[in-house]
């Protein structure tokens, strides 16, 4: 049971971690370290809770993307400012969630890490693009990372 629910949980935990990381990094937070273990244990409890949840219902089903709006919304509050269109920005993909449940694991991280990214790019106000290669790289180079240390281990 552990063995199966190992990956599901895993995976979306270390990109999001990974993302955290990069993104508290940038924007030169001392609290970077933590941020990502934070990060990692909301998104593998936002899983857990995403796989019971539907089976409430229509409120269950819309219930997911406002839990990880408001995942994204607590690391703001931990690590960054509360900016009201940094929370703006990970709505849709929230919405996205609950209109195509199978894009969960791979819209759970950019929802909680979209805030704390452009609250980076908001307050750093010169080296933008340096700010934003970062990003970039880290949106491809993480979840290649992942997936394939996945699938280099499960062989």
């Amino acid at each position: 049971m552990i063995e199966a629910l190992a990956p599901v949980v895993g995976i979306p935990s270390l990109i999001a971690a990974a993302w955290t990381v990069v993104g508290l990094r940038a924007m030169s937070s001392p609290n970077w370290a933590i941020g990502g273990v934070v990060a990692a244990a909301l998104a593998g409890v936002l899983v857990l809770i995403a796989a019971f949840l539907p089976l409430i219902g229509f409120f269950g089903t819309l219930g997911v993307p406002v839990l990880c709006v408001a995942g994204g919304i607590l690391l703001l509050k931990l690590f960054a400012r509360l900016y009201a269109v940094a929370v703006a920005l990970s709505v849709p993909f929230a919405l996205l969630i609950a209109f195509q449940p199978p894009l969960f694991p791979f819209l759970l991280p950019l929802v909680l890490v979209l805030p704390v990214w452009t609250v980076g790019w908001i307050e750093r106000e010169e080296g933008t693009g340096r700010f934003a290669l970062t990003i970039l790289a880290a949106l491809i180079a993480v979840p290649v990372a992942v997936f394939g240390a996945f699938f280099f281990v499960r062989g």
